[in-house]
């Protein structure tokens, strides 16, 4: 894919623009503390147990997700705890936990410079947006739609298609950049958009499912992206 006037990169936050470390590690330890206050047994190996659950059942959540394989289904038990965690995790400021990926916002300058439209996809509740506007990288998205905004969450396409839309172009002319096959490349791929897995975080062990799944490309830094992006 060529860049021209009428291309477009879609964006993750979490993972290609934000490296959740510091998310993650929060609802790690709020997760198990939440357990341990129940007696229930967990501890870091039980955690990366459940992690891989998450993973590898696709969920589409995967913090609910993994409460639930550490409280062995128990349902009432998971509600509460899960309550009890998205209620701390909103009463923190998503900017405190934004964790931006070193050398993202020189790449998004020499995007923008190149006159290519700039926008999200991402499942993230409007919070995220002053993240990152106090990261400094809110100013390069001239789509700034997230699932919070527009009320319907990947992998529906009508979120994809609203910033196409809303960025004036064509969905096979978008770039969709994410970490996640199943959210992110699958319906992507679907819209007829050039995909790039960006290899981060939980699920940096996800595989497609079937070769209709696959990225067109794969990288695991900014780096590599923008060495793609040159290449372009």
């Amino acid at each position: 894919m060529l860049f021209s006037k009428n291309s477009a990169v879609l964006f993750d936050v979490g993972g290609p623009l934000d490296t959740e470390v510091r998310l993650v590690e929060t609802m790690a330890h709020s997760i198990i503390d939440a357990l341990h206050r129940r007696g229930i047994e967990a501890d870091a190996a039980r955690y990366a147990r459940a992690v891989e659950y998450a993973v590898s059942t696709y969920a589409p959540e995967d913090f609910p997700a993994i409460v639930w394989h550490m409280t062995g289904g128990d349902a009432a038990a998971s509600v509460e705890i899960w309550s009890e965690v998205s209620g701390y995790l909103q009463s923190e400021r998503r900017s405190a936990l934004f964790t931006p990926r070193e050398g993202m916002r020189e790449l998004l300058v020499s995007l923008q410079s190149r006159g290519v439209a700039l926008g999200l996809a991402a499942n993230q509740p409007s919070s995220a947006l002053e993240a990152l506007d106090a990261a400094q990288l809110g100013q390069f998205f001239a789509w700034r739609g997230v699932s919070g905004t527009l009320g319907y969450r990947k992998p529906d396409h009508r979120l994809f298609l609203a910033a196409c839309a809303g960025l004036g172009v064509a969905p096979e002319a978008c770039v969709m950049i994410g970490d996640r096959i199943d959210i992110d490349i699958a319906p992507a791929s679907q819209l007829g958009m050039t995909t790039v897995l960006f290899k981060t975080g939980h699920h940096r062990a996800q595989r497609p499912r079937s070769w209709l799944e696959m990225p067109d490309y794969e990288v695991s830094s900014v780096d590599e992206l923008a060495k793609l992006f040159s290449a372009w």
